[in-house]
């Protein structure tokens, strides 16, 4: 696939015409992940203020004795390094 870096500014005003064509519902999705990352900010911040780690850590005993709780799986999918 090449690139056209021929008239860029017209290139990028198409595309978001096209976006907006194809997905007219954008604003709102927007929205919506911007609304569930404030609230994942502000659960980070609140842990953080009461020392708790922000990464969730498992001990690796834990995992290979198949004790790690459903709470700490989720943690690690939502904020798992």
């Amino acid at each position: 696939m090449s690139i056209n870096t021929t008239n860029i500014p017209e290139q990028i005003c198409e595309l978001k015409r096209r976006v907006r064509e194809q997905c007219p519902e954008m604003l709102e999705h927007f929205k919506e992940v911007e609304s569930k990352l404030t609230d994942e900010i502000v659960a980070i911040e609140a842990a953080s203020q009461r020392g708790d780690s922000v990464i969730p850590e498992i001990s690796f005993s834990d995992i290979t004795e198949n004790k790690v709780d459903k709470t700490t799986i989720e943690d690690v999918k939502r904020r798992g390094a």
